[in-house]
């Protein structure tokens, strides 16, 4: 079955913001995962009447309409579902507060930062002070 194209950009449109809500991601992102996935081919394609779900946040429960298929973008991108959702508007992080963990990315940044204050006098000074942090280099992350 062959769907109105601008009501099917609009599905697209919706489908993403509820991936990118559940899965606290940026609406960029979620875009980039809902355009490279097997969701949206077979939406495009009319396979399956994809298109035509109900779209309703309140069917997600029911795992009907868009949730059922940011369900399904979650599992073919080995992300996580959340079964039963509590309406929050809060992100992940954000609900972790002061538990989140820093990330190893945050670390080195954060590391990199304090010795750049330092003013060392090469880049291969910078290596070094890092080496001596702890930080394994190899010329790949170089």
């Amino acid at each position: 079955m062959t769907a109105n194209p601008i009501l099917l950009q609009k599905k697209y449109s919706r489908v993403i913001e509820c991936f990118a809500k559940q899965q606290g991601l940026s609406l960029d992102a979620a875009l980039d995962f809902f355009y490279h996935s097997l969701v949206y081919q077979l939406m495009r394609d009319g396979v399956s009447d994809m298109h035509c779900m109900s779209d309703a946040y309140r069917d997600f429960l029911e795992r009907t309409g868009t949730g059922w298929l940011s369900d399904t973008l979650c599992v073919e991108n080995g992300l996580s579902i959340i079964e039963k959702p509590q309406h929050t508007t809060l992100t992940y992080d954000k609900w972790l507060g002061d538990r989140a963990k820093q990330s190893q990315r945050e670390e080195m940044r954060a590391t990199i930062d304090g010795i750049m204050r330092q003013k060392p006098e090469s880049f291969d000074a910078l290596l070094s002070v890092l080496k001596e942090k702890g930080w394994k280099l190899s010329a790949e992350n170089v």
